[in-house]
């Protein structure tokens, strides 16, 4: 058994539009993050850390999962 909803042409262009601003959303929310990561990044590269501390702000920063 199939379950379907049919919706009707005002119902689809409202799904199409609303679903077309949550995708700019998600890549407006992405690019965002890329720049932080990559201001933090930048951030650890200037700081006079020793390797075991650069290491470990770089693996809290990877522990927070990459942009796609």
């Amino acid at each position: 058994m199939t379950n379907f909803t049919v919706l009707t042409d005002e119902q689809a262009a409202h799904d199409a539009a609303t679903s077309k601003r949550y995708l700019e959303a998600l890549r407006e929310t992405q690019a965002e993050n890329a720049r932080l990561r990559a201001f933090v990044m930048e951030a650890i590269d200037m700081m006079s850390l020793s390797r075991a501390q650069r290491d470990r702000w770089l693996g809290k920063l990877a522990a927070l999962g990459e942009t796609k």
